[in-house]
């Protein structure tokens, strides 16, 4: 839309960005494939406990003056800022090919790999990638977690590292409303898989709607996070536990049956819309007003002030629903993978929404569970524990329906070595009805210190590369 940033705003003009900007439809059916990885580095000494890696450190190199480093030896630049309270910093170093790593409040790292028609290209420069970074930060002894949670570090040491403004933002918000969130920001990892919303409107539905409805399967089956603050071990999948009591109004799932109903981009746009006005507004400095809804601010103002095209960017920008529409559609239910699991959750998502015969059959079947969750991510929380006999049932089809999905894929969307790697992972983990954080768990159970050593870890992702014959 060509309106300037500071023009007055209304509900029908809400509802024209997230049509053109969040739900397009693609001029043609070639699917493209992306995927964000988060990260955390942790110094790491001999028999000592790991440590937290300062961003910015006024002694001694901090994990930016690291990165940087390594840029100016990739030649990556440096190239972004965007930020008033970060003008100086850039925070953004450009890997080349469209791939970028960007900083996450509590200094986690994102890689973000740019959409793709190759998804062996997308695989292999993303563990190309991880694979220079790890190498890199393991010269100046940290290591590189890929895991749901930062199981060693609480909210006090880690601190907010990234001081941006939208982070202050919610930092502060979340302090005030909802302090999980503060565990959310600093201390969780996901890997996200991004797809596209499809060429037509019937598509762009059944997508939305599927991958809405596969997010407590992913959730679950792909938990990582058992392990946080030092030893504890309640949730399989805490991570998802967070954000479950963050602040509901921009969490979760928007409310879908009318998608059900009307199967069009439409219905997607104004359960979308309806879901992101009644989200609370982060970005207001007046305490007594802090909590009203988009909506409130759009109808009443705030001392005469009323939201702007920007104002409501930067509010679609602080909503963090499983499937998050950005233009394509944001997969969030996934813990972040050990490197060697990466594949697996790529996989899955492929065989099933890019496969129009398995799309239908996954709609007709998991349509009965509409409206129900939530309370099957809460369910989801414990990995594969604690879930119904269906649930079990239902996943163990849907992995089935992935992998042959994949083989009946166009040529550049197959990687033998994904299907692999779901088929191994679903054999030693799904099967068994048990997930990556169970055996990471184990490795705390039978440790003869109080926490998760970094050594353990390395033993298991070995122990994993047996599986796959590496």
């Amino acid at each position: 839309m060509n309106n300037p940033p500071d023009s007055p705003i209304d509900r029908d003009v809400c509802a024209q960005v997230i049509r053109d900007e969040l739900f397009p439809l693609r001029a043609t059916d070639g699917d493209l494939v992306g995927i964000e990885v988060e990260m955390i580095a942790t110094r790491v000494t001999a028999d000592s406990f790991p440590t937290v890696v300062p961003f910015f450190s006024a002694v001694g190199k901090g994990l930016r003056t690291i990165l940087r480093d390594l840029a100016v030896q990739e030649g990556w630049p440096d190239t972004y800022a965007g930020d008033e309270l970060l003008s100086k910093e850039a925070l953004r170093l450009d890997l080349g090919e469209g791939d970028s790593l960007t900083f996450e409040p509590g200094g986690q790292l994102e890689y973000s790999s740019q959409p793709h028609a190759d998804l062996h290209k997308v695989l292999s420069r993303s563990r190309a990638v991880q694979e220079k970074l790890a190498a890199h930060l393991a010269r100046h002894s940290i290591h590189l977690l890929r895991l749901g949670i930062n199981p060693w570090h609480t909210l006090a040491e880690i601190g907010l590292q990234i001081p941006k403004t939208t982070y202050l933002l919610l930092d502060y918000h979340f302090g005030r409303f909802a302090p999980i969130g503060r565990r959310m920001m600093q201390q969780a990892c996901t890997q996200q898989v991004n797809l596209d919303c499809g060429a037509s409107e019937d598509l762009s539905a059944k997508r939305y709607l599927v991958c809405n409805l596969l997010a407590p399967y992913s959730a679950a089956m792909f938990a990582t996070s058992g392990v946080w603050d030092r030893h504890h071990m309640q949730q399989q999948a805490f991570r998802t536990h967070i954000w479950r009591e963050l602040d509901r109004t921009r969490t979760g799932f928007p409310s879908l049956q009318a998608i059900a109903r009307d199967s069009s981009r439409a219905a997607c746009v104004q359960a979308y819309l309806d879901f992101a006005l009644q989200a609370l507004v982060v970005r207001l400095g007046n305490d007594k007003q802090r909590h009203i809804t988009f909506q409130d601010w759009l109808d009443h103002g705030i001392g005469g002030v009323h939201p702007t095209i920007k104002d409501f960017g930067e509010h679609l920008y602080t909503l963090f629903p499983e499937v998050r529409p950005r233009g394509y559609l944001e997969l969030r239910s996934i813990d972040c993978q050990p490197l060697i699991w990466q594949p697996a959750p790529v996989a899955f998502y492929l065989g099933i929404v890019y496969h129009p015969p398995h799309l239908e059959r996954v709609l007709d079947a998991l349509l009965p569970e509409l409206g129900r969750q939530e309370e099957m991510m809460r369910s989801a929380c414990h990995g594969l524990e604690r879930v119904e006999a269906g649930f079990h049932q239902r996943l163990h089809w849907l992995v089935e329906l992935a992998l042959s999905g994949l083989t009946a894929l166009p040529t550049r969307l197959r990687s033998t070595a994904a299907k692999d790697r779901l088929q191994i992972f679903f054999e030693h983990f799904t099967l068994q009805n048990k997930t990556p954080a169970a055996d990471i768990q184990m490795l705390v159970r039978d440790s003869d210190k109080d926490y998760l050593c970094t050594e353990q870890l390395l033993q298991l992702e070995e122990e994993w590369a047996t599986l796959l014959g590496e």
